[in-house]
């Protein structure tokens, strides 16, 4: 991924074609059960793929599966929510990069969704995890791991509707607070990781700290990318503190690393619906920004961060780092940074 500089600036993007879809040409019959054959324009022909566009949906229809993962020891199994290109309650052969979701504290896993969808309907599988025990850091570090370990080979009940679907070269984290501390924890140890995006970490000082690992921290040239705000700054123990936040994880990353920078946003308002989340959303202080705004603009960078680093579309650099984020950033909205 390239980064340069400390400031924003633009990457030349090539257009795919002129207007929606790329010319065509339409002479002579349609070959024997193509899509023409069925009036539906054949989305994977290379003169007929839009112009990607990380802020919208993607062309691909998404199925989603609700399965429990066992992981050895007492109330260990996790409920995981897996969104994929595929249909209803089937998701496609595959395999699919993939991209396993671990939500700030207490905050359930049906606020991130949104994140998985985008990326399912832009062709790869996200997979979001509640946590069982969000208080151990070795705990939920290790226990993310198997639930990774089963992903990308499930055994038992649901096994066969999953397996084959993820692939194990290419392999993301998201993380929101806690969930994205325990990204970072997992990186470290775990070379299967190719991306990790993090969002406002909450990195509180305990036996193991993203502060520790972050400096070695190896994604194979993959940039590390860093979402984040100030409102919610030494709040309760569920927010972001000063010293340990997204801030200084980036100045102690080595480079490449991105990070932006969110106008006047709140902790829990990278979530979908903070209203409905509860009290959990509401122990940190928010700030005037409108919460879809920023949920929105996060979500579209997640996408376009994985679309770049694990699907390999050169082009959705630009939403990261050049145009296409430029016009985010003259609205006021993101400023960012990147090494």
């Amino acid at each position: 991924m390239a980064v340069l500089g400390s400031c924003t600036f633009q990457v030349p993007v090539q257009p795919l074609c002129e207007g929606a879809f790329c010319p065509q040409d339409l002479s002579g019959p349609p070959p024997v059960g193509s899509p023409a054959d069925l009036g539906a324009p054949d989305l994977s022909a290379p003169d007929l793929v839009p112009p990607l566009d990380p802020g919208r949906d993607g062309p691909l229809p998404v199925g989603m599966l609700e399965v429990r993962v066992p992981i050895p020891g007492p109330f260990n199994d996790t409920d995981v929510t897996i969104l994929a290109p595929g249909r209803a309650q089937e998701l496609d052969a595959g395999p699919f990069p993939l991209v396993l979701i671990s939500p700030a504290m207490w905050v359930p896993r049906d606020q991130y969704l949104g994140y998985a969808r985008r990326l399912a309907s832009h062709g790869l599988m996200a997979a979001a995890q509640s946590p069982r025990n969000e208080l151990d850091v070795t705990a939920y570090r290790n226990h993310t791991r198997s639930v990774l370990d089963w992903l990308l080979a499930p055994s038992g009940q649901g096994a066969d509707r999953v397996r084959g679907r993820a692939d194990p070269s290419r392999v993301g984290l998201l993380g929101h607070g806690r969930g994205a501390k325990i990204s970072f924890l997992v990186a470290a140890i775990d070379s299967r990781i190719r991306a990790l995006l993090a969002i406002d970490p909450v990195d509180s000082s305990e036996a193991l700290t993203a502060r520790m690992v972050v400096p070695g921290l190896n994604l194979g040239g993959a940039a590390l990318v860093l979402l984040g705000e100030t409102v919610s700054r030494g709040g309760g123990a569920a927010c972001p503190q000063p010293d340990e936040d997204f801030e200084a994880l980036y100045m102690l990353a080595r480079g490449p690393a991105v990070r932006i920078t969110f106008s006047d946003a709140g902790h829990h308002d990278f979530v979908a619906d903070r209203a409905r989340c509860g009290w959990v959303c509401a122990v940190c202080p928010s700030g005037s920004s409108p919460p879809e705004r920023t949920h929105a603009l996060a979500v579209k960078y997640a996408a376009a961060y994985f679309l770049h680093a694990l699907a390999g579309r050169a082009e959705a650099l630009s939403f990261l780092t050049g145009a296409g984020f430029l016009q985010d950033a003259q609205s006021g909205a993101v400023t960012q940074v990147s090494k």
